[in-house]
């Protein structure tokens, strides 16, 4: 070939690996760019999923804020009507309101941390029927007996009702009674 003709061709070969090159790099772009909006589309969807969930939890946050508000007052309103007990599951008394000790003119220190068979009579049915009355109870029933406190030489009858607190997962908390 002609020197003329080599370089001529040698031109075109590089024009046309240039020209190749610039295409696969194009074409590479291209591709990393459409990857980069697919990550960008869905980083999207997921900020705002993210952004409903986080709203969506504030709100259910709110709403249980306001059902514990709720569920305060009332156990404050329980509390003054009448007689307030509350157990653990061993049935040994954690809290009270003051009622009993008023009336058996103790300190609600002398209540507190003794076991509830220790200062009430069983009414109505048999040792059995108590235990059932308690197993039922523990089983998150609310059950109502006829319960006689005694202390020392004073006693009071009364009707109460018991129920289970538990808590989000079911996990046993303690037992309150009130009077009905």
């Amino acid at each position: 070939f002609d020197e003329f003709k080599v370089d001529f061709l040698n031109q075109i070969a590089v024009r046309i690996s240039s020209s190749v090159s610039v295409m696969l790099k194009n074409l590479e772009t291209e591709k990393l760019l459409k990857e980069s909006q697919l990550q960008t589309a869905t980083f999207e969807i997921k900020e705002k999923q993210f952004v409903r969930s986080r709203k969506k939890i504030a709100q259910q946050q709110k709403e249980m804020k306001i059902k514990e508000q709720k569920l305060q007052a009332t156990m404050e309103a329980i509390k003054k009507i009448g007689i307030y007990l509350e157990l653990d599951t061993n049935k040994i008394i954690t809290d009270t309101n003051d009622f009993l000790p008023k009336f058996f003119e103790v300190e609600k220190s002398e209540i507190i941390g003794k076991n509830i068979d220790e200062i009430t009579e069983i009414v109505r049915g048999s040792k059995i029927w108590y235990e059932k009355f308690w197993e039922d109870v523990l089983k998150g029933n609310m059950r109502k007996k006829a319960t006689i406190y005694f202390w020392k030489d004073k006693k009071i009858r009364i009707s109460d009702i018991y129920f289970l607190i538990q808590d989000i997962d079911g996990n046993k908390i303690s037992v309150v009674g009130v009077e009905q």
